[in-house]
């Protein structure tokens, strides 16, 4: 069935016809898709090419381990590693890949070995890479992601080649439709338009006469269709390209539990905010407690600060930061880790740590003394827990303490964030404060700590007895993320540290 609508309108005594095509619409929306198909794939190609024209490298990521962020198909571009710089937690990069010689990964840094060495992982993956990656090993730091310009090349990879001719023929019907919808701007057709109609401007003679200098009629869509088909050409052309970009194959792969040596990195670690927020304020000493086996607890610092785990502990429990993946320690009866590196006389510092615990004999959380055994001859900076479950800092020289208010104890067996802050010693005396979950609690005068060279330390060791002094001298709980810091932190940043849990 023929549909035509016939108009008829006195112009200059004249009967004038127009005809509306029912497939007008259809064709003109068809040939705009095409064009926009058309220009995106050329888009995303030249994005791909300005970068390398900068000495940037172009790698494919063929698998899914880094997805959401980064699918397969995806090109990522990577520029040259800063030269004698740390790369931060977080950055993805471009390293070889140890499991696979020849190979590279793509994976994100989410820790530093005290050797200078990263730990990598997939965002996708459930644990961290089987070792850590030095250095040297990374090509390339990620700055620009592409979507979908390396599907080509990927699929002429692993043999997909159905794949590549449906894009083929995507690409066939495009320029078509490109083509197709050059014919005409919009859905009616009007080279009926008679000299001299209100639609023509210029009158008899003017564009709409037939003359042959008519650039509104069919020679202006003659050219239309050249120009079109020219520009879908030269897209088609650029972004069949995208095969033979010079880029290289950056596995984003699957890979197993880190058991590095000394180094070790035994947890589900993705990305982890807590500890950006820990590592952002410098700790001389950050111990995760993520280990599994073994007698050494890993410092997280850079500093090389490594503690040793001395029984009664148990490694790999369930740990309370719902954001942060990784395992915390049980200590048991005269259980403690120390660290293996002396210090000298710290006076302004931070103590920082999680815990949870039911105990109702208190004991010895954290403080500083001048051996590595259970008990000391010097001992202070010291927190300790009271049968009654309030916190306490102080209790060595003058005996000078600070107590958390009575309102709220902490025995509960819920996970608690604690802070400890203590300013340089002024006439006798410091000023110190403790924090818990993120909030002050008490602040106040405490006693001078005394000059010499000791070790920190985690759980049993020396403690007063009698008094508000706790019944045992082990702490029995369970403790994580261990931070120690030169500097007093400020109360915003310790929220800051709580908030990212």
């Amino acid at each position: 069935m023929n549909m035509t609508a016939t108009t008829t309108a006195p112009t200059r005594g004249r009967t004038d016809t127009a005809t509306v095509h029912p497939l007008g619409w259809g064709r003109f929306l068809f040939g705009l898709g095409s064009r926009w198909f058309l220009g995106f794939c050329g888009s995303l190609l030249v994005m791909a090419l300005v970068p390398l024209a900068m000495g940037w490298k172009a790698y494919l990521v063929p698998s899914g381990s880094m997805r959401p962020s980064i699918a397969p198909g995806d090109l990522v571009i990577g520029s040259p590693v800063p030269k004698d710089q740390p790369l931060n937690i977080g950055l993805v990069v471009v390293a070889d890949d140890a499991n696979h010689p020849g190979r590279t990964k793509l994976h994100r840094i989410v820790n530093v070995m005290s050797d200078g060495s990263y730990i990598t992982q997939g965002d996708a993956n459930h644990t961290s890479d089987a070792q850590s990656v030095q250095p040297s090993a990374i090509h390339a730091v990620s700055r620009l992601r592409i979507p979908f310009i390396g599907l080509p090349e990927m699929w002429l990879q692993q043999g997909e080649m159905l794949k590549l001719l449906a894009l083929a023929l995507a690409f066939v019907i495009s320029i078509i439709g490109a083509i197709a919808g050059s014919e005409s701007e919009t859905p009616a057709d009007d080279d009926n338009d008679q000299a001299g109609e209100p639609g023509d401007p210029c009158g008899p003679g003017g564009p709409g006469d037939g003359d042959p200098d008519d650039l509104s009629g069919d020679n202006q869509f003659g050219t239309l269709r050249w120009a079109t088909f020219g520009g879908a050409m030269a897209a088609i052309a650029v972004t069949a390209a995208a095969i033979a970009l010079p880029c290289n194959a950056a596995s984003a792969a699957f890979s197993a539990r880190v058991t590095d040596g000394p180094n070790t990195w035994t947890t589900a670690v993705a990305f982890q905010p807590y500890a950006a927020a820990v590592r952002a304020d410098n700790p001389s000493i950050y111990w995760l407690l993520d280990e599994t086996t073994g007698t050494s607890a890993a410092d997280f610092s850079g500093n090389g600060k490594n503690g040793t785990y001395t029984p009664a502990y148990t490694m790999n429990q369930a740990d309370g930061l719902a954001t942060n993946a990784g395992t915390a320690v049980l200590l048991g009866a005269a259980g403690r880790i120390v660290c293996n590196t002396s210090v000298v006389n710290p006076t302004a510092f931070t103590l920082e740590m999680w815990f949870k615990t039911n105990t109702i004999t208190g004991g010895k959380m954290i403080g500083f003394e001048s051996t590595t055994g259970a008990t000391s001859p010097s001992s202070d900076r010291l927190v300790y827990m009271r049968n009654n479950g309030r916190i306490v800092y102080g209790g060595w020289g003058a005996n000078t303490v600070i107590t958390t208010p009575a309102a709220k104890v902490y025995n509960d067996n819920v996970w608690h964030h604690l802070v400890v802050t203590a300013t340089g010693a002024s006439g006798g005396t410091q000023t110190s404060s403790i924090y818990i979950d993120g909030a002050l609690t008490i602040s106040g005068t405490t006693t001078a700590t005394t000059n010499y060279t000791g070790f920190w330390r985690v759980g049993s060791g020396t403690i007063g007895t009698g008094g508000t002094f706790p019944t045992s001298a082990t702490f029995a709980g369970t403790v994580d993320h261990i931070a120690v810091y030169t500097t007093v932190l400020t109360s915003t940043r310790i929220a800051a540290h709580y908030a990212a849990r």
